[in-house]
């Protein structure tokens, strides 16, 4: 038998959109917008498993992630950034991660870009 629960808070949400004109000495304005994203949320987590295993996992921690697009014409930039914590009966976990995108997109014509992303990640184990 497994008796399992989960709970998840969304601590925050938020999001945004900004337009304007970038222009150089006689070069027609540009449109372009910056949108942004945010939000943040914290879990508990709690597991029992009966016969044969009697095993027993609580853990909980919180978990943010943020992302802004800059557009402008048809060059976006785009940057992403993730962390998250797991704090449980067997040790502590955070992880992370942060990148980018910078690619040219018309609709009728497809995409090109290149990305780049850095991951990382630290487990302190249980040691009691």
């Amino acid at each position: 038998m497994r008796l399992g629960t989960s709970i998840v808070v969304l601590l925050v949400a938020a999001a945004g959109t900004a337009e304007f004109a970038l222009a150089a000495d006689g070069v027609a304005a540009v449109g372009c917008s910056l949108h942004g994203a945010v939000w943040g949320s914290y879990s508990y987590r709690n597991t029992e498993l009966a016969s044969p295993f009697d095993f027993d996992y609580d853990g909980h921690g919180p978990s943010a992630a943020a992302s802004g697009l800059f557009a402008c014409g048809a060059w976006n930039a785009q940057l992403d950034a993730a962390l998250a914590a797991d704090f449980n009966d067997f040790g502590d976990a955070t992880a992370g991660s942060g990148g980018g995108k910078l690619f040219w997109r018309q609709p009728e014509v497809g995409a090109f870009g290149a990305f780049a992303t850095y991951g990382l990640s630290h487990t302190e184990d249980f040691s009691g």
